[in-house]
């Protein structure tokens, strides 16, 4: 697939043969395991790899920052994310056991060593990162109820260099409610002509913005745990 001008800058040879790679094995796991809708397996690359990809279009990483994806189900957007992007590290977490298989798998057979799947709950999970991401695991309220300081490290609540990176389309000013001016939306359809993500967007909410209140966590729950880099700095 030709990423075209929009992915130049974090995509190559090499990392493409591996989304090449991807998208096969997904698909051969989707015959056992459902990963992704059956009619969406002729549409992997425009409905769910591109889609994850564009986090890394509008967001810029640097190299040693923590992902955590969120109901990562097949991977997205923790795999393709983790491809692209190997100066980080990826926490790919999902309730669901049998889909957790499939992403480790995927992990052990694409030789993809800056990612992890975790089988948690999110609002029961101590894992922390300096981004989370997800895409449209739920109404994003509903979401904001499940995040805690303790799920982002003690470098990203310091710097406040860290937040939310959610995928999701719809009405996103009625939905997010007073989050709505605390973020930044960012449109797909800026970068992609497919009429799949005519109102698709990517929001941002910065750890300035989610201000948490002083009592929503016990001190106590430090220090952070994160099994790719278990000892942050």
């Amino acid at each position: 697939m030709d990423p075209g001008p929009a992915f130049k800058d974090i995509l190559n040879a090499q990392k493409l043969n591996q989304l090449e790679q991807f998208a096969k094995a997904l698909i051969t796991w989707n015959k056992h395991v459902n990963l992704i809708s059956r009619k969406d397996e002729s549409f992997i690359w425009q409905h769910h790899i591109w889609h994850a990809l564009s986090i890394g279009y509008f967001q810029t990483f640097k190299p040693g920052e923590t992902l955590l994806d969120i109901g990562t189900g097949g991977g997205f957007p923790g795999l393709p994310l983790a491809i692209a992007l190997p100066e980080c590290n990826f926490i790919l977490m999902d309730s669901i056991e049998k889909k957790i298989h499939v992403v480790n798998a995927l992990i052990k057979e694409l030789n993809i060593t800056n990612a992890i799947g975790v089988r948690s709950r999110f609002e029961e999970s101590r894992h922390a990162a300096d981004w989370i991401v997800s895409r449209a695991v739920t109404q994003f309220p509903k979401f904001m109820t499940w995040v805690k300081p303790y799920h982002f490290n003690a470098k990203a609540l310091n710097t406040k260099q860290g937040g939310i990176l959610y995928l999701k389309g719809g009405d996103l000013k009625t939905e997010m409610e007073q989050w709505f001016s605390r973020s930044t939306q960012y449109s797909l359809s800026d970068v992609f002509t497919d009429t799949y993500y005519a109102e698709k967007k990517l929001i941002k909410l910065g750890l300035d913005g989610i201000q948490f209140k002083p009592h929503a966590v016990p001190s106590t729950v430090l220090p952070k745990h994160n099994p790719l880099n278990p000892n942050p700095k």
